[in-house]
């Protein structure tokens, strides 16, 4: 429900996703384009401040449409009460008819200049504080890909270059275990987990290193993952103790225990059910 606090007329609606309907109601109430011309028109008049957003009733799959209907009916489908344009449960007539190409190109033309000074406003944001995509979308109440349909126009325009902080991080990873790397071969691929990069970043980052990802073989890391997995489910079986413990202790990944314990229980089956 949108509630405006100074007459209390409300627009009552339903969705799946609270958050996201939210975001996407003032977004479109802030570039002026949102598709309830009585809801824009008095957002227009009142302000943003006057309008609050609140869920009032949550219902199980399939249940939607019926509370909604209950809603209308409590407030007898009354338009001076409602901004709703209709009170049909499922997609419903318009408060408008169908528009000219013209007027569309009009409509296009105001969302994009209502919604570029929002998106470079985030985007400037981005660049001077390092935030990521999701914060700036979160913060400026403005979708992600829409940042992400502006940055290049505002890169070129402000010539900068934004990026992401998680890149940043994922450059720094890859150029620590490169310096080992170049030390000790070895000991770098044993110890590869402990640098918490993806191969994807190994393969992206480390030709700046001079290092061709082609000789990063994960043979020995491999190696030590299996003798980790194989102490841990020991550990397990024989010590009493839990997985989690056993994991923790031997320093050895959920995937690596699992894959292990099955491959143990299989041998075990295997050798009660051969005669003697």
């Amino acid at each position: 429900m949108i509630l405006n606090k100074e007459n209390g007329k409300i627009y009552v609606g339903r969705t799946a996703n609270p958050a996201n309907r939210k975001r996407g109601h003032f977004s479109e109430l802030r570039r002026g384009v949102h598709g309830n011309p009585k809801l824009q028109f008095a957002y227009n008049k009142y302000g943003k401040n006057a309008f609050v957003f609140d869920v009032i009733d949550c219902v199980q799959d399939g249940e939607g449409e019926q509370a909604e209907a209950l809603w209308f009916e409590r407030y007898d489908k009354n338009q001076r009460f409602m901004y709703n344009c209709h009170f049909e449960t499922h997609s419903g007539p318009k408060c408008f008819g169908p528009m000219k190409q013209s007027v569309k190109q009009k409509i296009s033309d105001r969302i994009k200049e209502n919604t570029r000074p929002v998106a470079y406003k985030a985007l400037q944001d981005m660049y001077d504080t390092s935030i990521g995509f999701k914060s700036a979308s979160d913060k400026y109440n403005i979708a992600s890909t829409t940042l992400l349909r502006y940055k290049e126009e505002f890169e070129q325009k402000h010539g900068v270059t934004l990026v992401h902080p998680q890149s940043e991080a994922s450059k720094k990873r890859v150029s620590a275990f490169a310096a080992d790397f170049k030390k000790d071969k070895k000991i770098a691929l044993q110890n590869f987990r402990s640098y918490r990069v993806s191969r994807k970043s190994l393969e992206k980052y480390l030709p700046q290193h001079g290092i061709d990802p082609s000789e990063v073989r994960f043979d020995a890391w491999r190696i030590k993952a299996a003798q980790e997995a194989d102490m841990a489910v020991h550990m397990a079986l024989y010590t009493g103790c839990s997985a989690a413990q056993a994991i923790k202790a031997c320093g050895a990944t959920n995937t690596a225990y699992y894959r292990r314990l099955k491959e143990v229980k299989l041998e075990r089956d295997l050798l009660s059910s051969t005669p003697a």
